[in-house]
């Protein structure tokens, strides 16, 4: 039997400073990326006409804020924990 295709969330985190960050992320359905995430305007970018999927505008600027704050709160901690042990810049998660 084949195996069920499964939609990923990736997210690549460079850090060049204690004051710089720079995220990057993409969805994937198996092999096709999907979307991707401008993190200039902290928008969803979709890849493929039907890639938005059934969500409504208010669903999909609600999913947006809540990208938009692991964003934010995952680069603060991120940056917390590399000044408490002190890691050397830059470094890439």
């Amino acid at each position: 039997a084949e195996e069920p295709i499964s939609f990923r969330v990736l997210q690549t985190s460079s850090f060049a400073n204690s004051s710089w960050a720079s995220l990057h992320g993409s969805g994937w359905l198996g092999e096709l990326q999907t979307h991707g995430w401008d993190s200039v305007l902290g928008t969803i970018v979709f890849l493929w006409p039907w890639a938005q999927g059934n969500f409504s505008t208010q669903e999909l600027k609600n999913l947006q804020n809540l990208f938009m704050l692991y964003f934010h709160g995952f680069t603060i901690e991120v940056q917390a924990f590399a000044h408490e042990f002190q890691f050397e810049y830059p470094f890439e998660l």
